[in-house]
């Protein structure tokens, strides 16, 4: 057996590969709803968009990373709170053996307030669920307004519009409007086209 280095050029090529692959598919919801492509096709169009708004890509992942790693750090904080309300000690001279900085002690860990532990952790976990719902819900917004920046050149201000409003179309069965491209009628589930 030989010593493994923790970070090998496997991994390496790997993680490089991972980050590749999430940068040439970024746009590939989009093109699909809306261009109607094969997802081989969608993967080429995403890659061209990207090529030609790199900047805005790249702000937008690595802001919305940063952003978020921020955020889930007040979870972290209040983790460190709740132990710290709980009580959680090191009691000496009972229980099992413990090496702290070096020194070789006998004693156990001591909850007095088990309550605000388990309350305190479901707390952080119901925060942490939130916020990764959050964080995909405003990634998909953006990914989208992104995708139409690529389009119009522009985003449009605060219209009510829907990307593709403007072209309509009506259902054949019982008339309504339909703002974006779709295959079924969202009102009486005809299907389109």
């Amino acid at each position: 057996m030989g010593y493994r280095v923790p970070w090998g050029w496997g991994d390496i090529l790997a993680g490089v590969l991972g980050m590749a692959w999430a940068v040439a598919t970024f746009f590939v919801i989009p093109i699909v709803i809306y261009e109607k492509l094969s997802p081989l096709k969608a993967i080429k169009r995403s890659v061209e968009i990207v090529k030609n708004l790199w900047k805005e890509t790249l702000i937008l992942k690595l802001g919305f990373g940063a952003l978020f790693f921020i955020l889930e750090l007040f979870g972290v904080l209040a983790i460190l709170a709740e132990v710290m309300g709980a009580g959680i000690t090191f009691v000496p001279n009972g229980g099992w053996k413990q090496e702290i900085m070096g020194e070789v002690t006998y004693g156990e860990f001591m909850v007095t307030n088990p309550l605000v532990l388990i309350g305190g952790l479901a707390v952080a976990i119901a925060y942490w669920i939130a916020l990764g719902c959050v964080n995909f819900a405003a990634k998909g917004v953006l990914r989208g307004a992104l995708y139409a920046y690529s389009k119009k050149g522009q985003v449009e201000p605060e219209s009510g519009k829907f990307l593709g409003e403007e072209k309509g179309v009506l259902c054949t069965h019982c008339g309504a409007k339909i703002p974006i491209p779709a295959a079924f009628c969202p009102q009486c589930g005809a299907r389109l086209g």
